[in-house]
């Protein structure tokens, strides 16, 4: 079985994560997944309505990622700054109430729990799982195909080499 890493995101250790409730918040160090929504106190970014983004320009990549509020039934979870936006050609960044999960370690327990080194997507549990599982997919099938060229590439440069080497004289 294959296993895909993005960003050093498992695909099975996604699969197997439950997703966190209000009540399970509470093993500080654990890994965690939440579901949850961009809390309205979040305030907006340079590029309104998002309050955070991950957009590529040309070369040039804009980052923007403070830290996150993310509203779950019966609690405000934090999520500190630099955590990694799983961007999407549709979905480059948050805004308030946007569908969010976030797989990250839980770093404060208690009232307040916070969320650290952690990977946002916008959706579910459910979407993040099919964008990882294409994500690998896609790699896999363009790995294939430049396997292909480059067996293709050597074979016609071993057959011009040997046809050279026969019509030399030396």
């Amino acid at each position: 079985m294959l296993l895909f890493w993005h960003q050093g995101v498992n695909n099975q250790e996604v699969a197997r994560l439950p997703v966190a409730t209000a009540d399970t918040l509470n093993e500080r160090g654990t890994r965690v997944l939440i579901e949850g929504r961009v809390d309205d106190r979040m305030g907006f970014s340079d590029r309104p309505p998002l309050v955070a983004y991950d957009v590529y320009e040309g070369e040039t990549s804009h980052i923007y990622v403070p830290t996150l509020w993310v509203q779950i039934p019966g609690k405000e979870v934090e999520v500190t700054a630099g955590y990694r936006i799983r961007s999407t050609p549709y979905h480059v960044g948050f805004a308030v109430n946007s569908p969010v999960v976030v797989l990250g370690t839980l770093s404060v327990t208690g009232d307040r729990p916070v969320v650290s080194e952690a990977e946002i997507a916008f959706g579910t549990k459910e979407a993040y799982l099919v964008s990882i599982e294409r994500e690998r997919q896609q790699t896999l099938h363009f790995s294939l195909v430049w396997l292909g060229v480059g067996g293709v590439v050597t074979l016609v440069a071993g057959v011009a080499a040997t046809r050279a080497r026969r019509r030399s004289p030396f």
